[in-house]
């Protein structure tokens, strides 16, 4: 899983309808109609790999809007579920704003104060526009401490737990603390799902936690009347270049992020940022990000400043982009955690960092899952059992998974 192949990820290389895709993404899309033109007729496309390449990535109201600026000939069936896609993801940012804001004053009314993560936020900072980038999960930034105060506040919202699914006692609390990121909410009120973080990486010695220190002040979005708090936007963008090395850049909707923001920023801004990544000991990941995004052709080949460009042969940066290459090429530039598999993805994150303390976290996060607290439901007295038990949890578990897929 290294980089030896430099080739693998060369841009005229890849189907026409990933070109296509990333040439309707490259930001700001109203410059690149010739290029959108010159792909669209540069071979005979498949619209539903397309539209498929669209989904996963969760770039449909960047694409629409790319191809609402050319005249070329998409068929009607396409462009008529993009635009339906992109309008329905207009109007679920809004609703976004509503609940964001609705929980961000709940929690504070309480004295929990609350940054929001990623989302419409990221949206409205970057293009202005708080439907361009396609809306998820309602992400929350909460201080570590305030958990428990948080947990009990959104429950009684009316909000469910959703992971840890299991029944959660004071041991347990404690390991999910220590060992995890973030609780999980879903409401059958709402279609959004709420990711209340008092970390932003689940390993506490992954380089980069540092970023969401709460002495840094937050920055206010605006839409409207209404106010979010978010990251200063320049830990906004080393943030989602260590969020994605460690997701494997399975999806390039941070991607497409990082690459607009980085092309807005000014020389002296760039090289602020590359010292910042250093002493964060996270400049592998922020350099293999601006890599990526230049084989993608989001960015200009010259775009990385020195200092990222010599990172970028580190043995971290071509772990990352080397497992990246490997996964989209094996599954059709569309890779998910299920198809790449468990062991896969504990072998990758393993090697993102050779630190004994970095690793030793990942062994025990495997030991203590909490997803074995709802299948081993034991009294907090025999806690210190759970260990043993995760081999026989693993092999139950897939299991079962395989025999959903025969069936």
């Amino acid at each position: 899983m290294t980089r030896t192949d430099q080739s693998v990820f060369r841009f005229d290389r890849f189907p026409p309808e990933l070109r296509l895709m990333l040439c309707c993404v490259k930001w700001p899309v109203e410059h690149n109609a010739a290029e959108i033109r010159d792909q669209a007729g540069s071979a005979e496309l498949d619209w539903n790999y397309f539209l498929s390449l669209c989904r996963h990535h969760c770039v449909i109201p960047l694409v629409y809007r790319g191809l609402s600026a050319t005249d070329i000939s998409v068929p009607e069936s396409i462009l008529s579920m993009l635009k339906t896609a992109a309008t329905e993801n207009v109007v679920s940012a809004f609703r976004y704003i509503s609940e964001a804001r609705r929980l961000s004053d709940l929690l504070q009314q309480t004295g929990i104060s609350v940054r929001v993560l990623k989302g419409v936020p990221l949206s409205q900072a970057i293009f202005g526009d708080p439907g361009v980038r396609d809306v998820g999960d309602i992400d929350l930034l909460i201080p570590a401490g305030m958990e428990e105060m948080a947990d009990r506040i959104l429950l009684g919202d009316g909000y469910y737990r959703h992971d840890p699914a299991g029944r959660l006692t004071p041991p347990r609390r404690r390991s999910w603390q220590k060992h995890g990121k973030d609780y999980t909410y879903r409401a059958n009120r709402g279609e959004f799902e709420i990711d209340l973080h008092w970390r932003l990486f689940r390993n506490p010695y992954m380089p980069g936690n540092g970023l969401a220190d709460a002495h840094i002040p937050g920055e206010l979005v605006r839409f409207g009347e209404s106010r979010l708090t978010v990251l200063p936007l320049d830990r906004n963008f080393l943030f989602l270049c260590v969020h994605g090395a460690l997701d494997g850049w399975f999806r390039f909707k941070s991607l497409i992020d990082l690459a607009a923001l980085w092309r807005g920023f000014r020389v002296e801004q760039k090289s602020a940022l590359a010292e910042q990544a250093r002493e964060h000991g996270i400049l592998p990941e922020v350099a293999s990000a601006l890599a990526l995004a230049q084989e993608l052709r989001l960015l200009e080949g010259d775009a990385l400043t020195g200092a990222m460009q010599l990172e970028t042969g580190s043995r971290e940066a071509r772990w990352i982009l080397g497992y990246t290459h490997t996964q989209h090429v094996a599954h059709g530039f569309q890779p998910t955690q299920d198809s790449v598999g468990s062991w896969t993805l504990k072998r990758y994150e393993m090697g993102v960092r050779r630190h004994f303390l970095y690793r030793l976290e990942i062994l025990r996060r495997i030991l203590l899952r909490p997803r074995m607290w709802a299948r081993f439901d034991l009294p907090d007295i025999l806690f210190p059992l759970y260990p043993l038990l995760s081999p026989l949890e693993w092999f139950l578990f897939h299991r079962k998974g395989a025999s959903v897929e025969k069936a």
